[in-house]
């Protein structure tokens, strides 16, 4: 099953197996590595382009989420505010209040 609920095949994979450039000469058997198989599942899982071929995921940790939302808030903050500007420069972002996220 991917993130959002919906099901994949084996197609699924086998197509982006192949748009990786992995061998298949007789159709259906791959030449490629288990790690291949897990990081093309991954992908398919996850819906993320996955070009480090990695393995695993990890989810980020609480404060990284909270920073995350923080500056997409402020993003669009922002462009709401300055319909006619550009996205702001970093002398603008520094202006703005600074939040500094501490391990409780």
């Amino acid at each position: 099953m991917c993130n959002d609920d919906s099901a994949f095949t084996d197609m699924n994979v086998h197509r982006l197996l192949r748009k990786k450039g992995i061998a298949n000469p007789e159709g259906e058997w791959f030449r490629c590595t288990v790690k291949d198989i897990q990081a093309a599942l991954l992908e398919i899982q996850s819906g993320v382009k996955n070009e480090e071929n990695r393995t695993l995921y990890f989810a980020m940790r609480p404060e990284q989420s909270e920073a995350v939302d923080r500056t997409i808030a402020y993003f669009k903050r922002f462009k709401k505010e300055n319909p006619d500007s550009q996205s702001p420069n970093k002398e603008e972002i520094i202006k703005q209040e600074c939040y500094v996220f501490a391990p409780d």
